[in-house]
């Protein structure tokens, strides 16, 4: 029989984990439906929007508090370590550049804080949050964001008419969405890999494909049938992920020079489109910021000369922190990219993402960015996992069952 002390510690441990949950469904509650009545439609109202941080703000203090308490050795050290590394590096190079420009941006610290609150909010969840609670949050999170989606889009679209405008090919959809593109497709990376609800397996690759971001619709169908064909679950070499660094640095300075005015012609023969239509209109900031003579004081300050950003992450950081800002953070954010197959191949996604197009100072999509990969290496929980396969061509069989007959996936 129980006694009254543990009792009553229950029912607090019981309303702490009640509250950390209620903190992150409302963070993203507002974060869906904001974007969809307001910043989709461009209507200010700064309060509003901005109430997704106070919640963020909320859950991390409170988050402190709770560790505080913790007893149990911490988890999720290492990635911290390295994205503080990341920021530091980058801050740095940013006062420096500062001094030497003589200019400053108020926009800096800004940038620095929407890097800095994704790998913390991401390190408490892991630490004070079990599973099950991170798996129900997450399940709320796909439904909200899936309301918030249809919200911004109009119910009125979904037509048959509409549905046969799409054209894959030239990128065209009536439901695109670039405010919830970041949320589905992180929504399909977790419930492709936790695959015990169908119904939410299901909702999340609708999801990825509906809001059509090119690259991310053939992420997530690579998702969906990739554990067919290899062991997702299987750990990567590290000279593999050095390997992958090198190649994603050498890729930043490549498709830098290709959007380059010399490198026109070259761009055009090599992809069949010119830059501006190949990189939806990109090429042409970068180009604008090069013929004011752009000259770097620190990170932000692209956006400060040009009035807008590149929406190419990777090459901004190369830019604004020059090729140690860039080396630094490649290794950083590769250094969090777990060891399983499945979370290298995640990560290689985002940083993909981050080449062609932005998302870095979207704190929200790299909290759920952060946490899938944080899951799947640190809090295993069988019964949700995906079951990969391991084929034997000679019998034809699947962890010795007949393939014919293996249905879990």
């Amino acid at each position: 029989m129980e006694k009254d002390g543990e009792i009553d510690l229950k029912a607090k441990i019981n309303i702490v984990n009640l509250i950390n949950i209620s903190l992150f469904i409302l963070m993203y509650a507002f974060r869906s439906f904001t974007d969809a009545i307001y910043v989709s439609k461009g209507i200010e109202s700064n309060f509003l929007i901005n109430i997704k941080y106070v919640v963020l703000g909320v859950a991390i203090l409170f988050g402190i508090f709770q560790l505080k308490y913790k007893k149990e050795k911490t988890i999720y050290n290492k990635e911290l370590f390295n994205i503080i590394i990341v920021i530091t590096t980058i801050v740095v190079i940013s006062l420096v550049m500062m001094i030497i420009s003589g200019r400053q941006y108020s926009s800096f610290l800004e940038g620095i804080i929407k890097l800095l609150l994704p790998v913390i909010y991401v390190y408490l969840v892991l630490n004070l949050f079990e599973f099950k609670d991170i798996y129900k949050c997450m399940c709320v999170t796909l439904i909200l964001s899936f309301i918030g989606y249809i919200l911004e889009i109009g119910i009125n679209k979904f037509t048959i008419n509409n549905f046969m405008k799409i054209d894959f090919l030239h990128s065209y959809s009536p439901f695109e969405s670039h405010f919830s593109a970041g949320t589905s497709i992180a929504m399909c990376a977790f419930f492709m890999y936790y695959r015990k609800n169908k119904l939410f397996k299901y909702m999340s690759i609708l999801f990825a494909i509906l809001t059509f971001k090119r690259m991310a619709v053939i992420f997530a169908l690579l998702l969906l049938f990739l554990p067919r064909i290899i062991d997702v679950n299987k750990n990567i070499k590290r000279k593999y992920k050095n390997i992958i660094k090198i190649i994603f640095i050498i890729l930043t300075l490549g498709y830098f020079w290709l959007l380059t005015p010399q490198a026109s012609v070259t761009f055009e023969k090599f992809f069949g489109q010119s830059q501006t239509s190949m990189t939806m209109g990109r090429s042409d900031f970068l180009q604008s910021l090069l013929n004011m003579n752009f000259v770097s004081s620190g990170y932000g300050s692209i956006s400060n000369t040009l009035g807008r950003g590149l929406e190419m992450d990777l090459i901004s950081i190369y830019l604004e922190t020059t090729i140690i800002g860039l080396i630094v953070f490649i290794n950083g954010y590769w250094n969090c990219a777990g060891n399983k197959g499945y979370t290298f191949i995640y990560m290689m996604f985002q940083l993909l993402n981050l080449l062609v197009s932005h998302s870095l100072s979207n704190s929200f999509n790299w909290i759920l960015a952060f946490l899938i990969i944080g899951c799947i290496s640190y809090k295993r929980d069988k019964k949700f996992e995906i079951k990969t396969l391991k084929l034997n061509n000679k019998v034809g069989e699947i962890n010795g069952k007949n393939i014919n007959n293996y249905t879990h996936i």
